[in-house]
């Protein structure tokens, strides 16, 4: 997004306060003197967090600080992407969205994971959980 400097400012000081360089949530380091400078290797400018192509809006819950480069390989994708090597992916949270680091999780996971609606299951963990030869084991899930 080409924004003009003064709002892109503003948008910093909002995520980043009185701070002149920042990491941004793909790991890249920004300057705030960088802005919109494709030659610098801190340069910035500022995306929409859910493209506009994709129903975004230009507002500030939907507006973030990002390196030129994180920005190029975002684009409009949605809702994963990946940039700087980093898996991403944009989540609804309430009244806006969120980019978060996308776990990995693995077919090894989820054979590990315990179905507790399973009777068998439930209790091998319960035996496994219970530490003495009391007959309660109590616990949360």
């Amino acid at each position: 997004m080409d924004l003009n400097k003064e709002p892109a400012s503003r948008f910093w000081v909002q995520q980043f306060g009185k701070k002149q360089k920042a990491i941004e949530f793909a790991g890249r380091e920004i300057a705030k003197a960088g802005y919109n400078d494709r030659g610098s290797n801190y340069g910035w400018n500022v995306d929409h967090i859910l493209p506009l192509s994709r129903g975004g809006k230009t507002a500030d819950y939907n507006l973030i600080c990002c390196h030129i480069l994180t920005n190029d390989e975002k684009a409009d994708k949605f809702p994963c992407f990946k940039a700087n090597t980093k898996k991403l992916e944009i989540k609804k949270r309430h009244n806006h969205y969120e980019i978060v680091e996308k776990t990995a999780y693995t077919k090894k996971e989820e054979e590990e994971a315990i179905n507790f609606l399973d009777v068998a299951q439930g209790l091998k963990c319960w035996k496994q959980c219970k530490s003495d030869n009391r007959s309660v084991f109590v616990g949360y899930v």
